[in-house]
């Protein structure tokens, strides 16, 4: 049975390449593409049953929560789901949020440090929208800034309907002070009914807040998803798209 997964807003080599710093994170190593075993498989168009197996035996509530492994570390159930399924985004996610409790860019139980799972996602997937998303998301985390925007510029490029995308564009440039185009994709996001307060904050606190106008803005803003609220299913909106994306999928093969 395939795990839920909704709205999201809102990660080298092998033992030795990496250091276990978090300021010290090497960046430009790449992780071997996997080969033979369960996989890989599409996580976004993958049977149920596939997906199923792997999450019951591997990525686990407790898992994902990086609470436990099953048989043995979180990092290692971790590394098997994505073994599996390369572009699977809450396992990535979960890799993420692993690596900065941790401070490492390999936590324990990982065949190499996480810049190269997504780098292999990437590989995997070139035109997956979400695994650029969440990319992003873990280099923001990491306060890479530049490396950050590159890939919601590249989520945005490929999904220009996702406010979560806008959203989280929006925040890194903010960070960056590029305001004229913080406020543009502020102007997508909230035009577009995104609830999260935390852009307009910034945006309000450098006196360069617009409230957004009515839906009439250019063709590629429109259509754009509108969030349900600042959480989904307990999931911080931040991490909403990559579940709402699951959800979808989950009720479509049943």
């Amino acid at each position: 049975m395939k795990s839920n997964l909704k709205q999201m807003i809102v990660a080298l080599s092998f033992a030795g390449a990496c250091i276990p710093q978090l300021a010290l994170a090497q960046d430009h190593a790449a992780c071997p593409d996997h080969e033979g075993g369960f996989g890989p498989f599409d996580y976004a168009s993958a049977r149920a049953e596939d997906i199923g197996v792997v999450e019951r035996h591997h990525f686990t509530p407790q898992v994902e929560s990086l609470a436990r492994g099953v048989t043995g570390t979180v990092g290692g159930e971790i590394d098997y789901t994505i073994r599996a399924f390369p572009n699977h985004y809450r396992a990535l996610n979960a890799m993420s949020k692993l690596s900065i409790r941790e401070k490492t860019p390999r936590p324990r139980g990982l065949h190499c440090c996480v810049d190269g799972y997504f780098e292999r996602a990437i590989r995997f997937r070139p035109e997956d929208a979400m695994v650029r998303t969440v990319y992003g998301l873990h280099l923001h985390r990491w306060k890479k800034m530049d490396k950050a925007k590159q890939q919601f510029e590249e989520a945005a490029r490929l999904a220009p309907d996702d406010v979560n995308i806008a959203y989280n564009l929006g925040l890194v440039y903010a960070d960056l002070k590029e305001w004229e185009k913080a406020s543009r994709y502020a102007q997508v996001a909230y035009g577009g009914g995104f609830a999260l307060p935390g852009l307009k904050n910034k945006l309000q606190k450098a006196g360069k807040w617009k409230e957004p106008t009515p839906r009439q803005v250019k063709a590629d803003e429109t259509n754009l998803k509108k969030p349900s609220g600042d959480s989904v299913n307990g999931i911080p909106t931040e991490q909403a798209d990559v579940k709402e994306k699951t959800d979808k999928k989950e009720q479509a093969d049943k």
